[in-house]
């Protein structure tokens, strides 16, 4: 989940970055050159042959598609999504395993492809150009993961039946589940739907209130290929909600968590250290509550992400929201700042002078600003903190970002990470 709600590279505590990969719904895919082309293809049968062919191919050559909507995503999106999981090293089986679930339950729910060049059929916040997927690249010093986020987009997104919508999800959850038995939980799922979703009525309310730009993404999908499993998480947006309702997202939100506590499940006291930091807020300069996420497993074992966005891009004022005002001090948080004291300079080009209280220039864009976010476990009383550093409106491109995220790595100690980065990185875009 990239998108819009998370920028293209994040911290979290001890050194984990997450790289976020463009998937434009205008642009063409990147071409490799006959040399990087060959280094990449994959062998299609057990036998010795000159004819060598990747599985993004294979599938797209072998099943087909049930319609030209699902062969423009194809394209767009599992391209490079096939790039990713091949230079991050899953091997052969995986690699057909997780593209042949993508063609199975993620085509049919990326929706019709855009009326025209820049004018998509359904303007998703799941990334700024408003595209419905985006494939990312998670790793620290012990893993590697391909995940990717979704908004399911149906047929009739915008419509009088569906103006929120909220449809398709259903349909590619209930795909997911069965192509994965045994994998999803919907218990919490079934929680924050009836919490979150609202009734096609209420449309005339939300299109007379709703401010200009604004979006109307409700709901977010995202799926993790963590060995041969997958784990999905599903992101609840309360701005429609607080439209109909005039409540705020954060009074939204802590409600609904209050209400899920229990002496097995003990959500509060990670809550309320949340609550207190940003009620210390004037509510004109507050961070904004831009939406939540859930892991669809048994509750026991999830987690609540409340995640938050501020127009605030001094080093020292987003080291104390990250830190809920020194109310989180662990070790782990502890190790996150000095990581961060290193990396937000190089990722974002700033000089050794710049002063620590000084903002970054200010950008007009919705996505402006530092995202957060505060990772609630049932039964810890300290939630986790992540910080999205907002190299998107800051770095020069992506090539610029990924050779400081090589140095980076290279100081971390992680030296063959260090070597192949960029050139893994680049060769997918």
């Amino acid at each position: 989940m990239a998108p819009s709600y998370a920028e293209p590279l994040a911290v979290l505590q001890t050194p984990h970055v997450e790289s976020y990969l463009p998937v434009s719904i205008d642009e063409p895919q990147a071409r490799f050159d006959s040399e990087t082309r060959e280094k990449k293809q994959i062998i299609a049968s057990g036998h010795d042959s000159s004819v060598t062919i990747s599985p993004w191919q294979v599938l797209r050559d072998a099943i087909g598609f049930a319609d030209e909507d699902q062969r423009y995503w194809w394209d767009k999106s599992a391209k490079p999504l096939a790039d990713l999981l091949q230079v991050t090293g899953y091997n052969i089986y995986l690699q057909y395993q997780y593209l042949l679930l993508y063609h199975r339950c993620i085509l049919p729910a990326l929706g019709p492809k855009p009326l025209a060049p820049g004018k998509p059929f359904w303007k998703s916040f799941c990334t700024d150009d408003h595209s419905p997927m985006e494939p990312s690249w998670t790793l620290d010093s012990s893993k590697s993961v391909v995940r990717f986020s979704i908004e399911p987009i149906g047929k009739s997104a915008g419509s009088e039946i569906d103006p929120y919508n909220q449809l398709m999800v259903k349909e590619c959850l209930d795909w997911i589940a069965k192509a994965a038995p045994g994998q999803l939980d919907m218990e919490w799922w079934n929680y924050f739907e009836n919490e979150f979703f609202l009734p096609a009525e209420t449309r005339d309310i939300v299109r007379s209130r709703i401010p200009p730009n604004e979006h109307s993404t409700n709901i977010c999908l995202a799926l993790d290929f963590v060995g041969s499993d997958i784990t999905t998480k599903a992101y609840f947006f309360p701005i429609l909600k607080s439209i109909v309702t005039g409540r705020t997202g954060s009074e939204l939100v802590f409600d609904a968590i209050r209400r899920l506590h229990s002496k097995e499940l003990r959500l509060k006291e990670s809550l309320t250290l949340i609550e207190d930091f940003i009620n210390e807020f004037p509510p004109e300069t507050a961070p904004k509550l831009e939406f939540i996420a859930i892991d669809l497993v048994a509750p026991r074992d999830s987690r609540i992400k409340i995640y938050y966005r501020t127009p605030i891009t001094a080093f020292n004022k987003v080291i104390n929201i990250y830190t809920l005002g020194g109310r989180l001090n662990g070790p782990s948080v502890l190790a996150g700042i000095e990581v961060l004291k290193g990396l937000w300079p190089l990722v974002l080009n700033l000089p050794d002078d710049y002063p620590l209280d000084q903002e970054l220039p200010f950008v007009p864009h919705r996505t402006t600003g530092t995202c957060f976010n505060f990772e609630i476990r049932p039964n810890d009383p300290n939630p986790q903190p992540k910080v999205y550093i907002p190299v998107r409106h800051y770095s020069k491109s992506d090539l610029e970002i990924a050779q400081s995220l090589a140095i980076f790595f290279e100081q971390q100690g992680w030296k063959d990470l260090a070597k192949s980065y960029v050139k893994d990185f680049t060769s997918v875009l």
